[in-house]
Formats: C-alpha cells, sequence, structure tokens
C-alpha cells in the first residue's frame, strides 16, 4: 500500500516540475519579452538536468530511501 502512496505523492512532484517549467518559459516568452524558441530551449534544458541530477540522485545516493518508488524517472522522461 505504501509503494502506492509513495508512488502517487512523486508521480505528483514529477508533474509539477514539468507545468513550473512550462509556466516559467509563457512568463519569459510574454512578460520578459524572450524569443519562444530560445525560452523553450532554455526549460528543455534545465529539465533535462533536473531529470539527470534525479536519476543520479535515485540510484546512487538515496537508494535505500527512494527503493520503493517506482518509474519516476520513465514518467519524466514522457512528460
Amino acid at each position: 500500500m505504501y509503494v502506492h502512496i509513495y508512488t502517487g505523492v512523486a508521480l505528483y512532484l514529477a508533474w509539477i516540475t514539468c507545468a513550473t517549467a512550462i509556466n516559467v518559459i509563457v512568463v519569459l516568452v510574454y512578460f520578459q519579452g524572450m524569443d519562444m524558441v530560445t525560452a523553450s530551449w532554455g526549460g528543455l534544458i534545465a529539465l533535462n538536468i533536473f531529470v539527470l541530477g534525479w536519476f543520479v540522485l535515485e540510484t546512487f545516493i538515496l537508494d535505500q530511501y527512494l527503493r520503493y518508488i517506482s518509474f519516476i524517472t520513465t514518467a519524466l522522461c514522457f512528460d
């Protein structure tokens, strides 16, 4: 039962991270006047750095604490 709760909370946090990146891109384009392509690439690069950092943390450093959270890296890659 705890596996489902932990995975659900982690998926929610992953979605919130992606939605926040999208909102930052919208603010940069419409309120700061940045070019759409530049802001989009910046957002994608930031998300990729986050996903790679999370993969390293989850796999090597925090493995004993995050062992019961399944497929979060996969969900982040396909969001």
